[in-house]
C-alpha cells in the first residue's frame, strides 16, 4: 500500500468464520503510513443499482468492504454488488 498498490479487503456481514467485525478489526490494527488516516474515516454507505449493498471505509490506498446479504462466498451470495465492486477496483474506480 505505501509504493501506491491499490488493496480491498472485503467481507459479507452472513459469515461466520470469516467474519466481518475481525476483518474489520485487522484492517484497523494494520500498521501502515495512512493507518490514522484509514481508522478516522468513517464508513460510507454503498449502493448498487439504487440498492443498499454495504459499507466502505477508504482511504489512500486501502478500502474495506461490508458486503450486506452475503457469507464467506460473497461473489456467489450477492453477485451483481460484487461484480460492480470487482469492476470498480479494476478500472481504479473508488466505491462511493
Amino acid at each position: 500500500m505505501q509504493a501506491g498498490i491499490q488493496v480491498v479487503i472485503y467481507a459479507g456481514d452472513c459469515g461466520f468464520i470469516c467474519n466481518w467485525l475481525g476483518n474489520q478489526a485487522w484492517t484497523l490494527d494494520l500498521q501502515w503510513a495512512g493507518q490514522a488516516g484509514f481508522n478516522a474515516a468513517s464508513m460510507q454507505p454503498w449502493s448498487v443499482a439504487g440498492e443498499p449493498a454495504g459499507e466502505v471505509r477508504s482511504y489512500e490506498s486501502l478500502s474495506f468492504v461490508r458486503v450486506f446479504n452475503a457469507g464467506h462466498m460473497a461473489p456467489s451470495d450477492v453477485p451483481q454488488p460484487m461484480q460492480v465492486l470487482f469492476n470498480s477496483f479494476i478500472a481504479g474506480q473508488p466505491l462511493v
